[in-house]
């Protein structure tokens, strides 16, 4: 996402930020009243009540197109007027652009859009920032939800979970000595504040013979995490999840599919689920591994109609079976990756329908230390006969498989089975593209 200042938007943006220096418009006034007699002085006639604001004040009369001129004077009104003085200019801002935002996701809404627009904190940017460096805050853990707790997939190495003694293949079962009912339970238990404390109740190789519990107390703090995790299955079938697009996350793909490549493997599964996107640029360098260069994978659609073809780019690094995972929570730059893998690099698509946000967003930030997310662009795909949109829609799998249920002692969730299980009944030699796949339907 692009990271730009507001002081070159429009002149209604300007003056909707350019706060301090504003003047303000004065309520008028009142003539000084007629004197009155002695008697009236002595017999005040009673209280009239106070007239209405409209019929009492007359502000700077604002042209239907002066909206910066009524933006402040509704500003000016409602300081001077408002029942309650507690109101602050920030906060009447502040609740301003909110009331922007929604009504720009609304109108995205109705013309099936996701609503990504939004208004963001210092803290918020400097989140964003962290994960776009791959550094996260928590524990520091991949786990999965299973009939008696969480099932430990993966520790980060070196994060606050891996220095208490946590490990993969370990299951949670309480947290701070609340046994809970759900894997969702747990997941809102482990999250907190950095540098507060949780303790777990652990069980270690449950199940078999050497099951042990054990008190783990784990102090939640940063650290750094690859988005890039890989192995090799069965059938020599190599393996890679990429859970976001930050900066390097193509680099340690490259480096990942080449170590896998060495080592002998059949074929390829790419695991794209919940993955919500993040850099275009890693995704768009990770399809050129698996494409033709100078292939058109992805148009780009501005504010005016503007139209950028973005065509791969680099080596290709893989030319066998290629299957790429996906599921409802696969989005934006992940739902690039896998359509251009589907229509450029012959990929079968195998899980759920995807999220359907076909949007390009961009950050603009604003003073006081904030800023805009706003949505700048449309992504459409090529389908081979024209270039199509999958907003809303989503993209539908060559091969339907539902989300996790897992059978218990089976090591692979029934989405990677099923990639497995196609990619054998393919059965082609490394090296020859597919052509047999179904392709996948954008607006199914």
């Amino acid at each position: 996402m692009a990271l730009r200042s507001l002081r070159n938007l429009i002149p209604l943006g300007a003056a909707l930020v350019a706060w301090p220096g504003v003047a303000s418009a004065q309520t008028p006034t009142p003539a000084p009243a007629a004197k009155s007699s002695a008697k009236t002085a002595a017999t005040p006639p009673p209280a009239q009540p106070r007239a209405p604001v409209e019929s009492r004040t007359t502000y700077r009369a604002a042209q239907p197109d002066d909206s910066a001129v009524l933006f402040e004077d509704t500003l000016d009104l409602v300081q001077q007027e408002y029942v309650d003085e507690n109101v602050s200019r920030e906060e009447l801002v502040e609740a301003a652009l909110q009331g922007i935002v929604e009504h720009l996701n609304k109108r995205a809404q109705k013309d099936g859009q996701p609503p990504v627009n939004a208004l963001l904190t210092r803290r918020d940017l400097g989140r964003l920032s962290d994960s776009m460096n791959g550094e996260q805050s928590g524990i520091g853990m991949l786990a999965r939800s299973s009939a008696d707790g969480l099932d430990v997939l993966q520790v980060v190495a070196d994060s606050p979970a891996a220095k208490a003694g946590l490990r993969a293949g370990d299951r949670i079962r309480s947290v701070d000595g609340v046994t809970v009912s759900s894997g969702g339970d747990l997941f809102n238990a482990l999250r907190g504040e950095e540098g507060t404390p949780v303790r777990l109740g652990v069980m270690r190789e449950p199940g078999t013979p050497h099951e042990q519990t054990l008190d783990l107390k784990i102090t939640r703090g940063r650290f750094r995490v690859s988005p890039v995790l890989s192995r090799v299955l069965e059938h020599d079938t190599g393996y890679i999840r990429v859970t976001s697009f930050t900066h390097g996350t193509a680099d340690d793909v490259a480096g990942d599919l080449l170590s896998l490549r060495d080592v002998g493997i059949s074929g390829v599964i790419l695991d794209l689920r919940g993955n919500p996107g993040g850099s275009l640029e890693e995704a768009l360098r990770i399809a050129g591994m698996f494409v033709e260069p100078a292939e058109p994978l992805l148009q780009i659609v501005g504010r005016n109609g503007d139209a950028q073809v973005v065509q791969s780019e680099g080596e290709r690094l893989w030319r066998g079976q290629l299957a790429v995972l996906v599921d409802h929570a696969t989005a934006s730059a992940a739902e690039v990756l896998a359509t251009a893998l589907h229509d450029r690099g012959n990929a079968v698509l195998v899980g759920e329908k995807t999220a359907g946000k076909a949007v390009g967003e961009s950050i603009f930030t604003i003073p006081g230390g904030g800023a805009l997310r706003l949505a700048t662009a449309r992504y459409l795909a090529w389908n081979g006969h024209e270039w199509v949109s999958w907003a809303g829609a989503g993209l539908s799998p060559d091969s339907p498989s539902p989300a996790l249920s897992l059978d218990p002692g089976e090591p692979l969730d029934p989405p990677l089975r099923s990639a497995l299980t196609l990619m054998q009944k393919l059965n082609r030699p490394v090296g020859q593209p597919a052509t047999d796949a179904a392709p996948a339907s954008l607006m199914k």
